[in-house]
């Protein structure tokens, strides 16, 4: 996975490794149901709606 890691600022405009990672549960047993990583920034709303 730290491969896949890119620099980039965090909210405190500090610059780190940042690895996204997507992940669908089960809301009643909160088991995974789905692990990817993304390739950018997104925001939660827009990973929601391209799903």
């Amino acid at each position: 996975m730290l491969e896949t890691a890119k620099y980039d600022n965090n909210k405190e405009y500090e610059l780190m490794a940042q690895v996204n990672l997507l992940m669908i549960d089960d809301t009643v047993s909160e088991i995974p149901l789905l692990l990817c990583s993304l390739s950018d920034n997104y925001s939660d709303k827009g990973v929601e709606d391209t799903l």
